[in-house]
């Protein structure tokens, strides 16, 4: 789902594409899919089941390991993060209860 519908974009911002003109709406969705496709990219969001990052909410499995540099830093390569479910250290990456981050 997109965070911007092509309703809001045609109404609030490309006043001038009648309703009627579904070939331009159509196109408009597709460059808007383009456009979130590649802020999602570089913002680094991983890619979803359909291969492509998204913008939408939704919730990752991200398995990460500690700096190189300073290994008491995680650095999480999505922004911006809106939450954190759990955090897991475990150097046998098994992710057993017993080894959660409270």
């Amino acid at each position: 789902m997109a965070l911007l519908s092509t309703t809001t974009l045609r109404t609030d911002y490309v006043r001038d594409v009648a309703s009627t003109d579904s070939d331009t709406i159509a196109w408009l969705g597709r460059q808007l899919q383009r456009a979130e496709d590649l802020v999602a990219r570089y913002l680094g969001f991983p890619a979803t089941s359909g291969n492509t990052p998204t913008l939408a909410s939704t919730s990752y499995t991200l398995r990460l390991h500690g700096s190189s540099a300073d290994p008491s830093r995680l650095v999480l390569p999505v922004a911006p993060v809106a939450s954190v479910g759990s955090v897991y250290q475990d150097t046998a990456k098994v992710f057993a209860a017993a080894t959660a981050v409270s």
